[in-house]
């Protein structure tokens, strides 16, 4: 009975949350060929929405909510933010690098990113969530969502802090590399006649 009545609640609180965000669109995300890859809304912030100089967009302390509706690209990213996700609608999976701690000293930025390789780490850890679950992920934590098969698309609520760090992508073993550099170059090779890097 109580089990009942706390999953409608929830169920109720969910649909709340995603009536309320879709009144404040945030920068939808689109996949390398147009497609939609996640819809994403305001549900409330303090600070700025505008972009900074990176081309971010990241109040001082915001509250998301996210319709993820295609997979992540399988490539390994931080975020720049300490961040608590809740899992509203759906299921979906993180997939995190194995051993990483064994390596998280060896890891440096880097200011010139000519097209290495992303980072695979071999082995991957790969974890399961649904509707309830709670996530919470510290800016430098190596992660990226996929949606599980037969999923169509995951609803999450996601509480952000203010900007620790500059985000970016795991490349050419330990290097990381920042999000807008890692995503022009790639753009820039993929814009080249038969993908050929220079």
């Amino acid at each position: 009975m109580f089990s009942k009545l706390k999953t409608k609640m929830f169920e109720a609180f969910g649909t709340w949350c995603i009536n309320r965000a879709m009144r404040r669109p945030h920068e939808h995300l689109l996949d390398d060929d147009g497609k939609p890859h996640a819809h994403r809304y305001w549900l409330f912030r303090i600070g700025s929405g505008k972009p900074n100089g990176d081309g971010d967009v990241h109040p001082f302390f915001a509250i998301k909510v996210c319709q993820l509706v295609s997979s992540e690209e399988a490539l390994f990213h931080d975020d720049a933010a300490h961040s608590t996700t809740v899992v509203l609608r759906g299921a979906i999976s993180e997939v995190t690098p194995h051993g990483i701690q064994l390596w998280k000293d060896r890891i440096h930025m880097v200011s010139r990113y000519n097209g290495f390789e992303p980072t695979e780490y071999g082995k991957r850890n790969v974890t399961s969530y649904l509707a309830g679950s709670v996530l919470r992920r510290k800016a430098g934590c190596w992660h990226f969502f996929t949606l599980p098969a037969g999923t169509e698309s995951c609803w999450l609520l996601s509480i952000i802090g203010p900007k620790r760090q500059t985000w970016g992508f795991l490349a050419d073993g330990f290097a990381k590399v920042p999000a807008r550099t890692f995503l022009e170059r790639r753009r820039q090779q993929r814009n080249r006649p038969n993908g050929k890097k220079r």
